[in-house]
């Protein structure tokens, strides 16, 4: 296959182009009086798509990960507008994750969740106006999750209301009837899905959800995706314990012929709250990054995109509260998906008057390569004062009255 430019984003004074060779972007460029403010989104570039690779390159575009709009695209170059607005001016919530419902099927013991109230969950009009007032924050990536977003009757609603001009709508399911949802959740406009399979053996993976059958149910839900064209993931909680044979697990994703492959840490939070002992240590997580490196350098099988890489001093960092925001099924408002402390129900706040409480909270205000989950510190003087047996996610103001 001949070497081929595919230019990614242009604008007066800048544009930024890459050449492809297959299935490599062997380089990136960026041109003109504009190039030195592109600089930090030309270095995540060389990163995540020169130095690795994609997710995916088709013939006149690259989807450096399913998080991201396909490059180009207009919701792509709205993301760019965001970033040098970012880099120039203020931040902004680039991802808005929903937990559209708590509802499930699985019954996962380390469930991020934990105990929360199910009701009154946001209604359709109410999850529009959410997503009206996100884009107008700059958000150009919703996140659908939950429990498990295919319960949602009305989510081929939600996603459609989503324009694909400006943002990509993507989602995380345990996947138990996914199968029965692929073809409708595609024609609605879903950019891509992430199905939970925490192992290529069934026993480890239905114990870990706590469920029977589970493993069965997500393959034919990863396959029904695949079927329909939408870009499908795999991601998967990395426990200690699995860490010997996790290229079991890549190559079973590569089989499957899913376009990437999510490790995340096991995290003490929702039902593991107080379980610190299952993180990994920082010599495991150097271990799981660089797993990334070397197998993402060899440009065949899955693409692995690791938190432990992704969340630390090579990439980008924790990004909780300063590029993610996190709403709640009943409207309560988080750093990020996994951080059970609230700033204001969008009921009764305006969305953007909690990004900026956010934002300039003393602990997200400033920048941290860990994430804060994993954070001794953070936790102490947060996660150790919420009371015992109450409903997540605490009032963070409750915590930051007391001295």
């Amino acid at each position: 296959m001949e070497m081929r430019e595919i230019e990614l984003f242009s604008m007066k004074g800048l544009k930024i182009s890459v050449d492809v060779d297959g299935n490599r972007v062997v380089s990136a460029r960026a041109e003109g009086p504009l190039s030195k403010v592109a600089s930090p989104v030309m270095r995540l570039i060389d990163e995540f798509m020169v130095k690795e690779r994609p997710a995916y390159i088709g013939e006149d575009f690259v989807v450096p990960s399913l998080f991201f709009p396909p490059i180009p695209s207009k919701a792509f170059r709205r993301a760019m507008r965001t970033q040098l607005v970012t880099r120039l001016k203020k931040k902004v919530p680039e991802i808005l994750s929903v937990s559209i419902t708590d509802y499930c099927t699985a019954n996962c013991p380390m469930c991020g969740h934990g105990e929360r109230a199910k009701e009154p969950m946001l209604t359709t009009e109410e999850m529009k106006k959410l997503i009206d007032d996100a884009l107008a924050l700059g958000t150009y990536t919703f996140l659908f999750t939950g429990g498990d977003p295919v319960l949602r009757s009305d989510l081929p609603e939600l996603i459609e209301y989503v324009p694909k001009e400006k943002a990509v709508v993507i989602m995380f399911t345990p996947a138990q009837t996914l199968y029965k949802r692929a073809k409708e959740l595609k024609e609605a406009g879903l950019h891509s899905v992430f199905v939970v399979l925490h192992d290529a053996d069934p026993d480890v993976h239905n114990a870990m959800m706590g469920t029977e059958g589970a493993f069965e149910k997500a393959v034919r839900s990863v396959k029904a995706c695949l079927d329909e064209g939408i870009l499908t993931g795999i991601v998967a909680i990395l426990t200690k314990e699995r860490l010997s044979h996790i290229h079991e697990l890549i190559d079973f994703a590569s089989e499957l012929g899913v376009y990437e492959l999510l490790l995340s840490d096991p995290l003490p939070t929702g039902r593991v709250l107080h379980r610190e002992d299952i993180m990994l240590t920082p010599e495991e997580r150097e271990f799981v990054a660089k797993l990334q490196e070397e197998h993402n350098s060899k440009g065949e099988g899955v693409k692995i995109f690791a938190n432990a890489r992704v969340k630390g001093c090579s990439g980008v960092g924790c990004v909780a509260g300063s590029r993610w925001l996190h709403i709640t099924s009943t409207g309560e408002s988080q750093a990020c998906d996994y951080i059970p402390l609230s700033f204001g129900n969008i009921r009764t706040n305006k969305l953007s008057d909690i990004w900026k409480k956010i934002t300039t909270h003393p602990w997200f205000a400033k920048h941290t390569d860990l994430c804060r989950i994993q954070d001794m510190e953070f936790r102490k003087r947060y996660f150790h004062n919420i009371p015992a047996n109450t409903l997540l996610p605490y009032p963070i103001e409750k915590i930051d009255s007391k001295k």
